[in-house]
């Protein structure tokens, strides 16, 4: 062989070695302008779903963590645990745009975080879909990807958390573009996909205390570079790791800002033991991890218990997504807090639970429907462990770990903490879907791919799921808080006196009070005093120092352990300086700590209302506000 064979054979050799390793395409124009309708596609489909929420967009109160959000966000506060500081900053700049009111604007921002993963949600599936039905038509792909991001989008969670202010829709973008930045991973098209996903991970952690999931999958994918790129691999750890820690430092705006007393200023997170207790929820964390029963202990019988209602509730909650399903109400005195579970289950019966309709739809079919949706969810995601097995383990690893939340926390509203897993989840079914039906069809008739109007037909999809949750979570004309908070905080100072002191019950009703009072500038004369924090030391910086004296507020040091522990708490901290001197009014309800008040005052109603949305799981609540007046003394009319 000649010298010149010879090179010719070795310049062969050493191209097909470099072909066969995974290497960085190339961003060539042509590689763009392929990319330019996937773009185009994701733009449309994020204007739809955000034009959608726009539409059904709560224009003021709502009931949720919404209006502390809200508040908290107007005067650059400190909000619940764990603060949430990039929020703050986020809502702050949607405060100030000329557009409805404050809580409305707020709410914007919950309609673009959710058009916004809508869209990268059809980005996300488009990739998928080139593995998973590799037959289908690249047109047809892109009109299937756009269609599962608006069935995503229009699931009903997804959709409540669009039209109200709430931190779950931006911690669903960013664990959409972790997924993302894992996807640009497996392909070995973006250099720094280690470090966008690490970027996201990192934000999110500086967001929602949820973004922790993430850590074993980002684990994992620095794992993956290493072996494959062993090499390169140190310098892209290394930027992840930064990119991970960086945003870490927004957590600085909780101290800064706790310092300066903004009005609405949870926890003592101005001192390094607040700032620690405050960003791992420590209230949370020991009286609801694990106790089905908060602050008491571990009982694995009653566990069990817990465990097959909240499994029940979860499996009615994702069917529920897309066709309504008849559910009942499941009181349980045990747990402190109600199950709205399917009708299909039997209810529990025995002592201490209480069982109520909660709302009609689908009873006899939801075995089959349930076992259907499920099925095919279990097809999507074999299909991308086999072809696409990066982002499809990913993602499936974000949804596990998120849905086992609900099995370890106990809080009412931890439904919210399935729209991960359910987005995921959903989208497993849209897969699991197409590549079914893409072998019938081959089947059939077979074919060379999948044509695109044969993907038309799948609009119909999302058009359904869109016209059966459009009534459920339209918010366009919600006025149920608005109409309780002005009832139990009347605007008129006969039926509330000036200087009259509310003590309130529960997160509603002081949430409503704080956004009226410090938004609105509303009936600023009441003192408006949450029971459920008198035993919070923190409790005493919403109060100035003139509040204080004036009206002899105390806060007690301990967690109390029963209803007289309770009420002896409130008589100490507020009632005993002030019943009898000013007017003094709550919307206590439970009535063994009312039984124990009753001692010591006398308690009559003055209004009663029926509220509808007012705690998760229930059609309707009954509100009284209370007055409470020195025994003996003699009842005026109202």
């Amino acid at each position: 062989m000649t010298r010149k064979r010879r090179q010719k054979s070795a310049d062969r050799s050493g191209a097909a070695a470099v072909a066969s390793q995974p290497r960085l395409e190339p961003a060539t124009p042509e590689l763009a302008a392929a990319n330019r309708p996937v773009l185009i596609a994701a733009i449309l489909t994020a204007a739809v779903a955000f034009f959608a929420y726009v539409r059904t967009l709560a224009p003021g109160m709502h009931f949720g963590d919404g209006m502390e959000l809200s508040t908290a966000a107007r005067v650059l506060g400190v909000p619940h645990p764990t603060g949430y500081p990039i929020y703050m900053l986020l809502l702050n700049a949607f405060t100030w745009l000329p557009l409805g009111e404050v809580a409305a604007r707020t709410a914007l921002a919950s309609a673009m975080a959710m058009g916004a993963s809508a869209g990268l949600t059809t980005l996300i599936v488009n990739d998928l879909l080139a593995s998973a039905v590799p037959r289908m038509d690249r047109k047809a792909a892109l009109i299937a990807a756009a269609c599962g991001g608006l069935t995503c989008a229009f699931l009903r969670l997804a959709w409540d958390n669009a039209v109200v202010t709430e931190v779950y829709g931006f911690h669903l973008l960013l664990m959409l573009a972790f997924l993302r930045a894992a996807q640009g991973l497996a392909g070995q098209r973006q250099p720094r996909a280690l470090a966008m996903a690490a970027l996201a991970a990192g934000l999110g952690l500086a967001h929602h205390r949820l973004a922790i999931l993430a850590l074993p999958p980002l684990a994992g994918l620095a794992w993956h570079l290493w072996r494959s790129e062993p090499q390169a691999a140190r310098r892209q750890i290394a930027a992840a790791t930064l990119c991970l820690i960086v945003p870490l430092a927004f957590y600085a705006y909780l101290p800064l800002r706790a310092a300066a007393r903004p009005p609405l200023n949870w926890g003592d997170a101005s001192s390094l033991r607040g700032f620690l207790d405050h960003i791992r929820g420590r209230g949370y964390v020991e009286y609801r991890i694990l106790q089905p029963v908060p602050g008491q202990a571990f009982d694995p019988g009653l566990y069990a218990r817990f465990l097959s209602l909240v499994s029940r509730q979860a499996a009615g909650a994702f069917l529920d997504q897309i066709v309504p399903v008849a559910m009942t109400s499941v009181s349980d005195t045990a747990f402190q807090r109600t199950f709205p579970i399917p009708a299909f289950f039997p209810s529990p019966v025995r002592p201490g639970v209480f069982t109520q309709p909660l709302s009609g739809g689908v009873e006899r079919l939801f075995g089959m429907l349930l076992v259907v949706a499920l099925g095919l969810g279990a097809v999507g995601i074999t299909t991308l462990l086999r072809r696409a097995p990066i982002p499809a383990a990913v993602a499936l690893a974000l949804a596990a770990l998120h849905l086992s939340m609900i099995l370890l926390y106990n809080i009412a509203d931890i439904g919210d903490y399935c729209l991960v897993p359910f987005w995921f989840g959903w989208g497993a079914v849209w897969i699991g879907l197409l590549v079914g039906g893409a072998r019938l069809l081959a089947r059939v008739q077979p074919v060379t791919a999948l044509r695109p109007e044969m993907a038309y037909a799948l609009v119909v999809l999302p058009l359904t799921v869109a016209a059966v949750n459009f009534p459920r979570c339209d918010r366009s004309k919600d006025t149920q808080a608005e109409e309780f908070s002005y009832f139990i905080l009347p605007e008129s100072r006969e039926l509330m006196p000036e200087g009259s002191v509310l003590m309130t019950a529960g997160d509603a009703d002081i949430f409503t009070c704080w956004y009226r009072q410090i938004v609105r500038r509303e009936r600023r004369d009441v003192l408006v005093f949450g029971s459920n924090f008198v035993h919070r030391p923190w409790y005493s910086s919403f109060f100035t120092d003139k509040q204080i004296a004036d009206y002899g507020l105390k806060f007690a040091a301990a967690v109390p352990t029963g209803a007289e522990s309770f009420a002896q708490q409130l008589r100490e901290g507020l009632l005993e300086a002030n019943v009898g001197r000013v007017p003094v009014f709550t919307t206590l309800e439970d009535p063994l700590v009312l039984q124990e008040l009753s001692r010591h005052y006398l308690i009559r109603p003055v209004a009663a209302k029926g509220v509808r949305g007012l705690l998760p799981g229930t059609v309707e609540t009954t509100v009284t506000l209370l007055r409470l007046e020195p025994r003996g003394m003699q009842s005026q009319p109202q």
